[in-house]
């Protein structure tokens, strides 16, 4: 056979067998047949490619190069392998697929990559289906994000977009625009990877919006937006802060520097309300939210009343001097305990005793000796007069702490020699005296006692003791409120503070206004949950980043006055740095009165609660207060009233106040609120500060509070600062009451509180001691010094007048502590005779400190 014959039959062989026997393709059964050249049968028995080689052994991710390149490479074990990864940007010049770094096949469309898969970032990927599906999570919080079917990353701000790009809705995206590729149209140019529109103009009334300007140096002139605030302070006294932006406005010092719409507030010339007060509208209106309207009055299925020695709960004693008078005010309140307008009557069971007159107030005259009982509204007042001191004789009246007559011991020691009458029924205790007068001590069968050093003669006078009030406290009316967001503001964090009524104004302090220091929880990304300290007149949300919604802490808790309650709610929301400083453990105290600060930005609401009712201490088994003591009582808050309030509108009635701080003293708390019958109720919250003209004399400090609805247009209004130094044990007040909050309200001067004060000795009078009271400002006209001290039978406040050492009376026996001290400034021992009917310490400037026992 030749070799062309054996080539035919050759080729008519292998066509038989192969038309008997054909090729496996990739993915047919190797059962049937072989497979094609280049596959491989599997242990599956199915044709695919041959596995790879195995990798080449290393040392080093450098002996891993592919292709030249060794990024997102490693070498485990002497065998090189891609790198387990979670974002692009650990992986070089390859990218992050499916959790491994893998090489790049470029793309410009999805056109370009195999089917199913996406083009995202000119890099052909398989699609995501969910978040678990984009790489690991740290921390339980996953880094990437599925959006459309692109893992990306999570972000914080552009700076966080590690792999490039810009930061959008917490997740990275391409930029629109950079240096080499701009933005099409005009006015339109690149800012920070995205094409950003500007109106060009040439005046601010161009800008068509009044929180925006036009800023003349830019190139080209355009509108931007004017300086963002939370209070008038940072505007200068040629802006106001209005929806948080700086508007200017005309600076003045006096109404004549306005037009005649407007006044002048704070420095500043705005709007001038319809009315401030009941004198500002006619006959038979009422000033309600700074506008005139009809007072209808209501009757009151309640009503409170007061007057300078406190409340009258039910029925009340009052004892008077001849000629002595003093002034009740009321509230009234419908069913359910809400403020109505209401009249009152008043009416005396014996007119030769006192005189009763009806007016904003019910003022009672006393006109001779006798007994009366004046009606006023449902309660009954039983009034006791008693005659005045004659030329030779000290008449003592010793009432307590409510105004009602005590039952007590009095003391006058003249050259060392005392003499002891016990008060009668009235609290009235008479005495001769021939002499100089050293001291006069009223004691309490309990211990509570009041004295005071004068060293003068004081024959012909009729004096009024007070007794400090009791010092066990174990109920309280608690509110759990949870002050909730309207939804009209933006910002991450949300902040609800609820500042409840007070018993008078003197208690007015951070502490007594924010109450304990509580603990919350912040969970943090990558991080974890971190612990956060919050006052408890505080609740708190957050929408964090690579988290979302979270509560930190539900509700704020406070404890009210019992009866009619009464609360300020604040409510606005901040950007993260104000969480970012409480859970890194800031400063309690500096982030308190930044809230002040800014309180006139937030919504604000004077919320009614209807009844509120005192309960009984709890004990302290969570140790909420975080003091360690677990056995001590406080307040039931989960007994107590539960409730929401979402405020919705700003404080509308400016105010203004001239404070003189001394130098020691930077800034000061200040409380606008109505001064109701036993209790004062906030309206308003701000920070005053030593703000100095160039003859360094005080400058007017704006506020803003909630205007008086008209059922409490008839109230008092207070305005209240107190001064802020280390703790609550020292502070500096002063009160100003009137009836209306008038646009400018001068305190006067603020003491520089005692530094410390200390018990000495008295050498060569043995037996004697003094306290040495340092007043930190000699120019501050102190006219009255109270020191509070314990014997061995209870607490006496010890008056004495413009002196800072106080000779402590040998009446008091035992060993002395020192408690605290406190200077005041007004009128000296007129605060404590009789007069014009009995008087508030806190109506006078005061300095309070703490100091060591001697």
């Amino acid at each position: 056979m030749n070799r062309n014959l054996f080539a035919f039959v050759f080729v008519v062989v292998v066509v038989v067998v192969a038309a008997c026997s054909p090729l496996g393709g990739r993915g047919s059964s190797c059962d049937d047949g072989p497979c094609a050249p280049g596959l491989v049968c599997s242990d599956e028995h199915v044709c695919g490619e041959p596995p790879p080689p195995p990798p080449p052994p290393c040392e080093s991710a450098d002996d891993c190069a592919l292709n030249g390149d060794a990024s997102g490479r490693s070498c485990v074990d002497g065998v090189c392998g891609f790198l387990a990864c979670t974002l692009d940007a650990q992986c070089g010049n390859r990218i992050c697929v499916e959790g491994f770094c893998e090489g790049i096949r470029p793309c410009f469309t999805d056109g370009g990559c195999d089917d199913g898969e996406l083009c995202v970032d000119n890099a052909c990927r398989p699609p995501c289906l969910a978040d678990e599906e984009c790489g690991a999570a740290i921390g339980g919080f996953a880094l990437q994000v599925c959006v459309e079917g692109e893992c990306r990353q999570r972000c914080l701000n552009d700076a966080t977009c590690f792999g490039g790009g810009v930061c959008e809705a917490n997740v990275c995206v391409v930029a629109e625009c950079s240096e080499l590729f701009g933005c099409p149209g005009d006015n339109v140019e690149c800012v920070d990877g995205r094409c950003t529109s500007y109106t060009p103009c040439v005046a601010d009334d161009g800008c068509f919006d009044p929180n925006l300007r036009c800023d003349l140096e830019a190139e080209p002139p355009r509108c931007v937006e004017r300086p963002t605030c939370f209070n008038d302070a940072v505007c200068g006294f040629d802006g106001l802060c209005i929806t948080n932006h700086c508007r200017p406005v005309t600076s003045c010092f006096e109404n004549g520097d306005c037009t005649d719409d407007d006044e002048c507030v704070g420095g500043r010339c705005v709007s001038a309300p319809a009315c401030r007060a009941k004198s500002d509208c006619a006959d038979g209106e009422a000033c309600a939210n700074l506008r005139c309207v009809p007072a209808v009055d209501v009757d009151a299925d309640t009503t409170d009343i007061a007057d300078g020695a406190g409340p009258c709960v039910n029925d009340c004693t009052r004892v008077f001097v001849v000629g002595e008078s003093s002034a009740f005010s009321w509230q009234g309140y419908d069913a359910s305990f809400a403020p109505v307008l209401s009249t009152v009557t008043a009416s005396s069971s014996n007119r030769d005793v006192v005189a009763v007159d009806v007016a904003a107030t019910v003022t009672i005259d006393a006109l001779e000796v006798g007994r009366a009982v004046v009606e006023i509204a449902e309660h009954a007042v039983s009034v006791a007069v008693v005659d005045a001191a004659d030329v030779d004789e000290l008449v003592v009246v010793v009432v307590d702490d409510n105004g009602a007559p005590a039952a007590a011991s009095v003391t006058v020691s003249v050259n060392g020699i005392d003499s002891v009458v016990v008060a009668d029924a009235d609290g009235v205790a008479r005495f001769v005296v021939a002499d100089v007068v050293d001291s006069v001590v009223a004691r309490a069968a309990d211990g509570r006692g009041v004295a005071v050093v004068v060293n003068s003669d004081v024959a012909g006078t009729s004096w009024r003791l007070a007794l400090p009030a009791a010092q066990v406290v174990d109920s309280a009316a608690p509110v759990r409120v949870t002050v909730a967001s309207s939804g009209d503001e933006l910002g991450p964090v949300g902040l609800g503070l609820a500042l409840g009524s007070l018993p008078r104004t003197s208690a007015v302090s951070l502490n007594t206004l924010l109450g304990d220091d509580v603990d919350a929880a912040l969970a943090v990304p990558v991080i974890g949950t971190l612990p956060v300290t919050v006052p408890s007149a505080l609740n708190l949300t957050a929408t964090l980043p690579l988290v979302g919604d979270q509560v930190v802490r539900a509700a704020a808790e406070v404890v009210v006055v019992d009866g009619a309650g009464f609360l300020l709610a604040l409510e606005g929301r901040r950007e993260n740095d104000t969480l970012t400083s409480l859970a890194l453990g800031g400063d309690l105290r500096a982030f308190a009165l930044e809230l002040f600060e800014q309180s006139e930005s937030l919504d604000a609401e004077l919320a009614l609660l209807g009844r509120v009712t005192a309960l009984p201490f709890v004990t302290d088994v969570d140790d909420r207060d975080g003091d360690g003591n677990t056995t001590e009582g406080v307040a039931d808050f989960d007994a107590g009233l539960q409730t929401t309030i979402s405020p919705s509108v700003s404080p509308s009635e400016r105010s203004s106040v001239v404070v003189r701080l001394p130098d020691s003293i930077e800034q000061a708390v200040l409380v606008a609120g109505f001064d109701l019958p036993g209790r004062f109720v906030p309206a308003g919250v701000g920070i005053v500060r030593r703000v100095r003209n160039f003859e360094d004399l005080p400058l007017p400090e704006s506020f803003k509070a909630v205007a008086a609805a008209a059922a409490l247009s008839r109230s008092r209004r207070a305005v209240v600062v107190s001064a802020i130094v280390d703790d609550d044990e020292q502070r500096s007040t002063l009160t100003r009451r009137s009836q209306a909050l008038q646009a400018s309200v001068d305190l006067g001067a603020l003491l520089a509180p005692p530094a410390g004060a200390f018990i000495v000795d008295d050498l060569p009078v043995v037996g004697a001691r003094s306290v040495i009271v340092p007043t930190g400002d000699e120019d501050s006209g102190i006219d009255l010094v109270r020191v509070r001290v314990v014997d061995n039978s209870g607490v006496v406040d010890v008056y004495a007048v413009g002196t800072n050492t106080v000779r402590l009376p040998t009446s008091l026996r035992g060993v002395v502590l020192l408690r605290t001290t406190t200077v005041l400034r007004a009128g000296g021992l007129q605060l404590l005779r009789t007069g014009n009917g009995p008087v508030h310490v806190d109506d006078a400037a005061s300095a309070v400190a703490s100091a060591p026992g001697g």
